[in-house]
């Protein structure tokens, strides 16, 4: 059974350390970014800021849940494109935690969108967790935790054919998962 969870939101400082990894980002944008953003760097902060509070409010609500002994934390490094893999953005307690986040400001029903060449998407173990998480302005973030394994035959081309990348949209997850 699918189930939503809220999650705890990012703190003040938190927050701020989100806004300095975008605003880098965006200043430092590569060709990788510049080609997904169609030369955007607005975008790409938008992105990197998203993706990182995302990041931040599953740790959050995985160290409040008590549940685990030992969590790594958000990275806020910046790392040339290069060296980007496609590791878990976290790790709990040897599950593999692949965070993905969707901003919700428009009428678009919630997508997450994996590289072409992320293992989680064709080759996920057993240890491989997606935390699909949505937010909205008001910083609102819920998500949803399912083994990477139970999708792989959900991903689809994106709607959008500038788009190189595998998506995962909600309306599927609800259909095959209902709530």
């Amino acid at each position: 059974m699918l189930k939503k969870i809220k999650l705890i939101p990012p703190t003040n400082s938190q927050s701020k350390m989100c806004d300095i990894f975008a605003e880098e980002m965006g200043d430092k944008e590569s060709k990788f970014y510049r080609d997904k953003s169609e030369g955007n760097a607005g975008k790409v902060s938008l992105w990197a800021w998203g993706g990182k509070m995302a990041e931040v409010a599953v740790y959050n609500t995985l160290v409040a849940s008590k549940r685990y002994k030992k969590i790594s934390q958000p990275e806020m490094l910046m790392h040339e494109v290069w060296m980007k893999s496609h590791d878990a953005d976290i790790v709990a307690d040897g599950k593999n935690i692949h965070i993905k986040s969707f901003i919700k400001y428009a009428q678009l029903d919630p997508t997450w969108l994996f590289s072409l060449t992320d293992k989680v998407v064709d080759r996920p173990t057993d240890d491989d967790i997606l935390a699909l998480v949505i937010y909205d302005k008001d910083k609102n973030f819920e998500a949803y935790f399912i083994p990477a394994k139970n999708v792989v035959n959900l991903y689809r081309e994106p709607m959008s054919d500038k788009i190189k990348a595998k998506a995962l949209y909600e309306k599927d997850l609800i259909t095959s998962f209902p709530l």
